[in-house]
């Protein structure tokens, strides 16, 4: 069947008095048997199936795109797109994976790129097509351990330093925290002129665990003394949470979150100062629950994995309160964690040197899907775009991508990097284009 060369034109020059919407119990009901109509419900009806098709035909409807690269390149800020590839399986059945070369201990994306970590640089390979188009090279030596971006920065974390490149492979900055630095995280505070660094580790010579850097040069902005190593770090609506060895402080705390624009805490413990704004908590654990490892933030939720023998587990607290809303035991040891949409992804060792990838739902923690089990090789990592869902394992030194489903077309947003703009906070991408559902 060829493409209509016409489009109806009904009622569009109608006086007023000529077309009147029906009441919405009659629209949802429909007409019933006998009923003869109002010829004004039925020029409505018809002039705005007109309005639609005129709209439709003059190319003003989202786009499609088959990939979230795609998609980027096909709009502006601001606008909207459907993406949806045709041969997509559902979640958890893999498009591609490419032998790495070495183990990858971090990773992040972006709606373009993805970026992983091994023990002696960075990268950052094409989100399909694998091709490696950038190297981050550590200008100093120490353990690799962390990697993030937000699209225009990216971040490492090796040894006792934190150093900042442009896209393009340019460092910009190192900062010398004097401890080992275990995690690190990109954000841009409410307030603040431009996104921040932060990070976390073993405490500094005047016990300093936590830090906030300006995102363009590495200026100190602040530093927090939990009272412990930390080992995890992550930001969203306007706060810092940060998760490590029980704090030798009064609280004792395992897990807090900080002010993400001045580092204050829930009662002044850290010597920065007390929130006045009730923009802080603290978590004590329970004597027999491992403290959290690896963190994640959608911005209205906090996803906490715990990867210890002692207890196997994931929960989701409120990033207002850190009250738990749901949590699940687990057989397991959850390696990582991240948020996409609807989702949370997490790497599960199962405990015999094999692993895999599982997405749980949100309000009850319960598997929807799961990749197949890596013989012999643990997932270390896990990030997702909105569309596809990235993984490493260590021992085959594999990146693989596979489908985060459900297989249907889905609306995504191109947004700028001023997540003021569109009120966006924290979602799975942190610059590009996001799903629209979030919005």
């Amino acid at each position: 069947m060829s493409i209509p060369t016409e489009v109806p034109n009904w009622a569009n020059s109608a006086a007023a008095a000529d077309v009147a919407t029906p009441p919405a119990a009659t629209q949802a009901a429909g007409w019933p048997a006998g009923l003869k109509p109002p010829h004004e419900w039925v020029n409505w009806f018809w002039q705005l199936v007109s309005q639609w098709l005129t709209y439709i035909a003059a190319g003003g409807h989202p786009g499609t795109a088959t990939w979230i690269d795609e998609a980027y390149a096909a709009v502006g800020d601001g606008e909207l797109i459907w993406v949806w590839h045709p041969n997509a399986g559902q979640g958890g059945s893999q498009y591609d994976a490419i032998n790495l070369g070495a183990a990858a201990v971090d990773m992040d994306v972006d709606g373009v790129h993805v970026y992983y970590l091994t023990s002696t640089a960075g990268y950052r390979r094409d989100r399909r097509g694998g091709g490696s188009t950038v190297t981050y090279t550590p200008s100093d030596t120490g353990t690799l351990r962390s990697i993030a971006s937000d699209g225009q920065l990216v971040v490492l974390a090796y040894g006792d330093v934190v150093e900042a490149f442009s896209i393009d492979g340019t460092s910009l900055w190192t900062y010398d925290h004097g401890a080992a630095v275990n995690d690190v995280a990109i954000y841009k505070p409410g307030g603040a002129s431009q996104p921040q660094v932060f990070l976390c580790g073993a405490a500094d010579g005047t016990g300093h665990s936590a830090k906030s850097l300006e995102g363009d040069d590495g200026t100190l902005v602040w530093e927090y003394n939990h009272g412990g190593t930390l080992q995890a770090i992550a930001a969203g609506a306007n706060r810092c949470f940060i998760a490590g060895a029980a704090s030798s402080h009064g609280s004792g705390a395992t897990l807090r979150a900080l002010r993400a624009f001045n580092g204050a805490d829930a009662a002044n413990e850290g010597g920065t100062l007390a929130d006045t704004l009730a923009m802080a908590w603290d978590v004590v654990q329970a004597t027999a629950q491992a403290t959290p490892h690896t963190l994640a933030t959608d911005g209205l939720r906090l996803v906490c994995g715990y990867p210890s023998t002692a207890t196997f587990e994931i929960d989701v607290r409120g990033v207002g309160d850190g009250l738990v809303g749901v949590e699940r035991t687990l057989a397991q040891s959850v390696r990582g964690v991240a948020i996409d949409q609807g989702l949370i992804l997490a790497a599960i060792e199962t405990g015999a040197g094999d692993g895999y990838v599982a997405a749980l739902e949100f309000g009850t923690l319960a598997t929807l899907w799961r990749t197949v089990t890596h013989t012999g090789s643990v997932p270390t990592a896990v990030a997702s775009d909105g569309q596809g869902v990235f993984y490493s394992t260590g021992t085959t030194t594999s990146l693989h991508w596979c489908s985060r489903g459900p297989n249907k077309p889905e609306l995504f947003l191109r947004v700028d990097y001023d997540e003021a703009t569109y009120g966006i906070d924290g979602l799975p991408m942190t610059g590009a284009i996001v799903p629209a559902g979030n919005l």
